[in-house]
């Protein structure tokens, strides 16, 4: 901390410069030819700036690469960058130029939500997805529409389950009950039983056979959705005309790896993956320890924006796309994956009980029975036994009186 200070307050560029030609000598990167008595010539990559920002609180360097030095290997060599000065920098660039950013601020430890604040930040979304704030203070957001599907990830304690909350609460606050619908499985029984009263909610199960059950319905939709679209002559339900225009539907699997390796669930998955976007459906999947066989590659694929909280090691972050999320030591920090590349950012907090408060005039006495009305678009009818069990147990979910799952009534 104490280099970032210096360099700003007493803006020494000759001794910036130093700082930065050692870093270079320390990780090789330079290239070397010999001269004509057969010495040893150094040709370091060409500073070409140095700034101060006094509104950012950051100092940055400008340098291009000499003609033949890989860039991949930079990349592989920004630890140098992190031993000489420190953890807090950015290092970002093309084939040829790179800037070299140091903070003299560091990212806050906790950032409380705050709904007021939020809405102004993603009022022009339509699908809004805030995921936290940067080393500059600025708030990260995108908008699912254009973007679509999350993957989660994070141990326990990590801030993952306050990070799907805050942004399951936000897109219920900015989108009404008829624009935006939820579909839920929470195969822990553990992070999503406090939106089952939401109005936003369609249903929230658990166990495996129901969860595709769900996933066979959606997927039933979509394709309903993708005729209509058809018929009409549009590439989006956007696009449709109003009387026609069905909300958008959310499926959120939290602890995905507990439905690993069912074929019927990977395809259900993998048909809204492909097709969702166009039909406004898209998925959401969390997880606590990503590995190679947690999750089927296209599917992780299709889910483009990737959050990684703390994970158990370099090869779990690598798995899920977001380097470096295995040294995160801050509870709310994570390493966002988009279509901007890798930022890591601090996710504001939000505690259940504000968000109970929040999402209360949302709230409906009971959302145990299916809409008799019709299903969420009000076009086809919802069987009330959708969700059964092998007794037909009378709740919509299957669960409150029995857990087994059918093969061990067998």
């Amino acid at each position: 901390m104490k280099i970032y200070k210096w360099l700003y307050e007493k803006n020494s560029y000759r001794l910036a410069k130093k700082k930065l030609i050692r870093a270079f000598t320390a990780g090789g990167i330079h290239l070397t030819f010999k001269n004509s008595a057969k010495k040893d010539i150094r040709v370091y990559p060409k500073i070409v700036a140095m700034k101060p920002n006094e509104k950012t609180y950051t100092f940055t360097y400008t340098f291009t690469l000499p003609l033949g030095f890989s860039p991949e290997e930079l990349r592989k060599k920004e630890f140098i960058f992190r031993q000489v000065f420190g953890k807090n920098l950015e290092l970002k660039g093309d084939d040829k130029t790179f800037k070299l950013t140091l903070f003299m601020k560091q990212l806050p430890t906790e950032i409380e939500y705050n709904f007021r604040e939020i809405k102004k930040v993603v009022a022009k979304h339509k699908l809004p997805i805030v995921c936290g704030q940067d080393k500059y203070g600025r708030w990260s957001h995108f908008d699912l529409v254009e973007h679509p599907h999350l993957l989660v990830a994070g141990e326990t304690g990590s801030g993952k389950s306050t990070q799907l909350r805050s942004i399951f609460t936000t897109l219920m606050l900015t989108k009404s009950p008829d624009e935006l619908h939820f579909y839920l499985a929470d195969c822990k029984q553990a992070e999503f039983h406090m939106f089952k009263k939401v109005q936003h909610v369609k249903c929230v199960v658990s166990q495996k056979h129901h969860i595709i059950k769900m996933l066979a319905f959606v997927r039933e939709e979509m394709k309903r959705r993708g005729d209509l679209v058809e018929t009409f002559g549009v590439n989006h339900i956007d696009k449709l005309p109003k009387a026609h225009r069905p909300p958008y539907i959310i499926v959120g699997i939290d602890e995905i790896a507990m439905i690993r390796g069912d074929e019927t669930a990977d395809e259900l998955m993998k048909d809204i993956g492909f097709m969702g976007r166009s039909n406004g459906i898209f998925l959401f999947a969390s997880l606590q320890r990503p590995t190679s066989d947690c999750l089927d590659t296209t599917v992780r694929s299709q889910l483009t924006n990737k959050m990684g909280f703390h994970v158990g090691s370099a090869k779990e972050a690598g798995i899920i796309e977001t380097t470096g999320a295995d040294t995160l030591e801050t509870t709310g920090r994570f390493i966002l994956r988009n279509h901007k590349g890798l930022t890591e950012l601090q996710a504001p907090y939000l505690d259940e009980d504000i968000a109970d408060e929040l999402l209360s005039p949302l709230m409906t006495a009971n959302t145990t029975k299916p809409p008799k009305d019709g299903n969420p678009t009000d076009i086809t009818q919802l069987p009330d036994d959708i969700f059964k069990g092998p007794k037909n147990e009378d709740d919509l979910f299957g669960q409150e009186d029995d857990w087994s799952d059918d093969d061990e009534k067998a």
